[in-house]
């Protein structure tokens, strides 16, 4: 990860690339079609990932408004969309292994309707944005529900 200017970590090419690889790893075992990382998902999930630790807050709102209204903002036509969130995890493999440990997240990570992701973390926030582009689509890198919140590093969960 690299860290700003404030101490807050970021999104970079590593990080999208391991969480996707995770994912995608998920899904073969499931007989799910991989995902194609997107540039709009990937922004919509840092930037919901920068509001959680800004706020030291763990939800699926934010002023920015719900899921749908940030895919739109952030240029995402969408068909279907999802979002896993998770705070205290040291690394991708770790809060993969928390969101695979619980139903609604693992039913998310694995929804063969979801054709598309982006991911974000700062701090010690985590978000996965799902989603399946409507027809105008949104801007893709050309690699290849139900909403639930992990609860701190304990995998306590709960829905929000």
């Amino acid at each position: 990860m690299r860290v700003s200017e404030n101490g807050q970590h970021y999104a970079d090419q590593n990080h999208n690339e391991k969480m996707l690889e995770l994912c995608n790893n998920e899904r073969k075992k499931a007989g799910a079609p991989a995902l194609s990382y997107n540039d709009d998902l990937g922004k919509v999930a840092q930037d919901h990932s920068k509001y959680m630790a800004q706020n030291n807050i763990l939800t699926h709102h934010d002023p920015a408004g719900g899921l749908g209204t940030r895919f739109e903002k952030h240029g995402y036509s969408y068909s279907s969309a999802g979002e896993n969130v998770a705070e205290g995890y040291d690394d991708e493999e770790s809060v993969m292994k928390g969101w695979m440990k619980s139903p609604g997240h693992k039913a998310n990570i694995l929804n063969p309707s979801f054709k598309e992701a982006g991911f974000g973390k700062s701090g010690s926030y985590w978000t996965q944005d799902f989603g399946s582009s409507g027809s105008s689509g949104g801007k893709h890198s050309g690699k290849s529900g139900k909403y639930g919140v992990t609860k701190k590093i304990t995998d306590k969960l709960s829905d929000d």
